[in-house]
C-alpha cells in the first residue's frame, strides 16, 4: 500500500501532460517512464523477484509474451501464487543460464 502510495503521488509531479513543453516535459516524461517501470516491478511479486536475484536482465527476459498462457512469466506467477516461491527462482535462474550459455556460445561462433 505505501508503494501505490508513493507511487500515485510521485507519478502526478512527474506526468509529462503536468509540463510546460520543452527540456522540462522531456525530462518529466524519462522519470515517469523510470517510475512507471519500477512501480511495475515492485508491485509484482514475480517481477520483484526476478529483479531482486538477477536484475533487468531477468524481468526484460519474463516481459517477453508476458501476456501469453504459456509464457515464463505465466509458469513462474503461478508457482509464486501457489507458494512455490524456491522453484519459480530455480526456474529462473536455469533459464538465464541457458541464455547466458547461448549468448556466449554465439559470441563465439561470431569472433572465430
Amino acid at each position: 500500500e505505501e508503494i501505490r502510495e508513493a507511487y500515485k503521488r510521485l507519478s502526478l509531479l512527474f506526468h509529462p501532460d503536468k509540463q510546460a513543453p520543452g527540456e522540462t516535459r522531456d525530462q518529466a516524461q524519462e522519470m515517469f517512464h523510470e517510475l512507471t517501470n519500477s512501480y511495475e516491478i515492485l508491485a509484482d511479486p514475480t517481477l520483484r523477484q526476478a529483479y531482486d536475484y538477477f536484475g533487468h536482465c531477468a524481468v526484460d527476459l519474463l516481459r517477453k509474451d508476458r501476456y501469453d498462457s504459456d509464457s515464463l512469466y505465466s509458469k513462474l506467477a503461478w508457482l509464486h501464487d501457489n507458494g512455490k516461491y524456491s522453484e519459480a527462482l530455480e526456474l529462473l535462474q536455469t533459464i538465464l543460464e541457458e541464455v547466458k550459455r547461448k549468448r556466449h556460445g554465439d559470441e563465439w561462433m561470431f569472433n572465430a
